[in-house]
């Protein structure tokens, strides 16, 4: 099994990791590099892909190698892939060679009676050694420059390889944040062979990162507490970043949206398991992700504001005249806000926090301090946590909702977030229980929170055009839509909450699918 971590880099990042590890100890010197000519083999119907199987010849020097590579896991920006090598006297595939029948059925099964035959290239100039960690952990540094080819399309390509050899997980993660401190870097979380087909059928070989939306969680009654949590835990990084590097790359507003997400259901999961996870490293990472939260959700907020409020009651009839100038105004200010961010999750602290929180759930760092009661809460059936988590934030959302018609504002901000932090916890557990059940008491407490998200939008409206010395940079027409604008949420907010009472009283009715 390979295990390996990847990242995008360009030819001066590549300088510049040489010389990190100098300067750290890991090398004597920059290693020289090799011509590395890799072909990849499939049938024109492209059996093999559809496997997810990737066949590989390689020349490297005198020595020929034949490769196959399939399984491949991703989780966050770690990468798992069975592979099997072996030397080849000659430049032509030999699946005998393997010298593995299960492989070789494998292979031939799926390619049938077609010829297998050359789809693609890759032409890589090669510098690398293997590097002891302070764990004792063997690692080996590649750095990839070079180029990959697709019939007539031609592509530079750039990547350093950690590869652990053997000792401890965590010395992988040592070594690449060592080496990738304050670097301009990014996941790469696709194959070579998978950039190809890429280059093949869009011109290029780096894709525009998209808006990753949470996905549902799989995982059955019989796992224990620790098999969901990572598994939970694993969803969530990779929600993670993935948007991390879509926020960097994309103007798409969704993609704000999703990183916040991702980041508060990384606390909430925390949050649920605090008992058995409970260690110095997971209240840092919590922190972390709190302020990683707060310096996204300024741009998230700004966003909300132009798309949802803002542009609908520029179509709505009787809407004040200066708004289309405060759309405007407002798109200048989202820019700048934009910027600031990206600036932020360029920095070495956002860098060391995707690094450290995928540390952290791959090699399981909660085991490093666990003492007192967490060993027998990780190994406990994962549905006896389910039901004393949900039962604990409902009671706590119960608590936070006696006397609702009179809460005050900070009281509803708190059930607020209680009802947030219910909601993720049914999230995660619901695939233990009945889906109609789960799913009639999700769709209620949603049906709640729309409630508490029009107070929320109100708010963030007057923070945003209560500073006195902005409002003089504002023309009196933009001054008057403001405070239209203002007046429409918080009649929009106040009409909301007078559904809440009739809302709360159906989601109490309201079956608990956990119990």
């Amino acid at each position: 099994m390979e295990v390996e971590l990847k990242f995008i880099i360009d030819r001066e990042e590549a300088d510049r990791i040489w010389k990190r590890a100098i300067e750290a100890g890991l090398v004597k010197a920059r290693p020289r590099a090799r011509q590395l000519v890799s072909t990849y083999y499939d049938t024109e119907a492209r059996a093999l892909r559809e496997l997810g199987i990737a066949l590989r010849l390689r020349r490297d020097g005198k020595t020929w190698r034949q490769t196959v590579k399939q399984a491949r896991e991703h989780h966050g920006g770690l990468q798992r892939v069975e592979e099997l090598e072996v030397k080849l006297k000659s430049g032509t595939i030999d699946l005998a060679a393997f010298g593995d029948a299960d492989t070789e059925k494998t292979i031939r099964q799926a390619i049938g009676d077609a010829p297998l035959e050359p789809i693609h290239e890759t032409r890589m100039k090669r510098a690398s050694t293997v590097v002891t960690a302070g764990n004792g952990a063997r690692v080996e540094l590649a750095v990839d420059l070079g180029e990959i080819r697709a019939g007539d399309r031609v592509e530079p390509f750039n990547e350093v390889e950690f590869e652990l050899f053997d000792g401890p997980l965590g010395g992988l993660f040592d070594v690449a944040g060592t080496l990738l401190a304050g670097a301009d870097a990014r996941y790469s979380r696709r194959s070579k062979a998978a950039r190809a087909d890429l280059l093949a059928s869009e011109g290029r070989v780096i894709s525009l990162p998209v808006p990753r939306k949470s996905r549902p969680i799989v995982f059955a009654n019989r796992w224990t507490a620790e098999k969901a949590v990572r598994t939970i835990m694993r969803e969530c990084v990779d929600q993670i970043i993935t948007n991390i590097d879509t926020v960097r790359r994309n103007d798409d507003p969704e993609g704000p949206h999703q990183l916040r997400v991702g980041l508060r259901r990384l606390r909430s999961a925390f949050s649920v398991f605090s008992e058995a996870l409970d260690c110095p490293e997971m209240h840092r990472l919590h922190d972390e992700a709190r302020w990683l939260g707060q310096v996204v959700g300024r741009l998230r907020d700004v966003d909300v504001v132009l798309i949802d409020m803002i542009e609908p009651a520029i179509a709505t009839e009787g809407a004040d005249a200066g708004m289309p100038e405060l759309a405007e105004q407002l798109k200048v200010h989202i820019a700048t806000v934009r910027a600031e961010v990206r600036e932020v999750l360029a920095t070495p602290r956002v860098r060391k926090f995707e690094l450290d929180i995928l540390r952290y759930v791959e090699t399981r760092a909660w085991r490093d301090n666990a003492g007192g009661k967490a060993p027998r809460l990780l190994t406990a059936p994962v549905k006896m946590s389910a039901e004393r988590q949900l039962h604990k934030r409902y009671r706590k959302v119960k608590r936070c909702a006696r006397n609702l018609a009179n809460l005050t504002i900070e009281q509803r901000h708190e059930l607020r977030k209680q009802l947030k932090k219910l909601r993720y916890a049914a999230e995660f557990f619901a695939p233990l229980y009945s889906q109609k059940k789960s799913a009639s008491f999700l769709t209620h407490l949603k049906s709640l929170q729309t409630v508490f998200g029009d107070l929320n939008d109100a708010a963030v409206l007057r923070g945003l055009f209560n500073d006195p010395d902005a409002a003089h940079a504002f023309s009196e027409d933009v001054q008057r839509a403001i405070g239209w604008m203002v007046g429409v949420s918080e009649g929009r907010a106040a009409l909301a909450w007078q559904d809440a009472v009739g809302l709360w009283t159906e989601f109490k009715a309201t079956p608990r699918f956990w119990r």
